[in-house]
């Protein structure tokens, strides 16, 4: 068998891998939180503001709820997290 031939499934693997690595060095790992603000008595509380607090960086995210008392904290890198869900407060005058 002449070298060449002994080379090809080294090229070949070679070819196949360098097609893949910019999708593998691409990849993104991100996190979405999603809930529903309740209140002690199980009813939905859509007047309030959820605070997503990321307890590595204490970086805080301030989010609020839909009229059914859903509400998405968007995608963000996974860390160790704590809510904080609060009445909205309005002041009148």
């Amino acid at each position: 068998m002449c070298s060449k031939a002994r080379r090809l499934p080294g090229v070949m693997g070679l070819m196949f891998l360098s097609a893949f690595a910019p999708t593998a060095i691409a990849q993104n790992i991100t996190a979405t939180i999603v809930g529903t603000v309740k209140d002690g008595s199980g009813g939905v509380m859509p007047a309030a503001t959820v605070t997503v607090i990321n307890e590595d960086t204490n970086v805080e995210l301030r989010v609020e709820p839909d009229a059914a008392g859903d509400f998405v904290a968007p995608a963000s890198a996974p860390a160790s997290t704590r809510s904080r869900p609060r009445p909205r407060v309005s002041s009148r005058t």
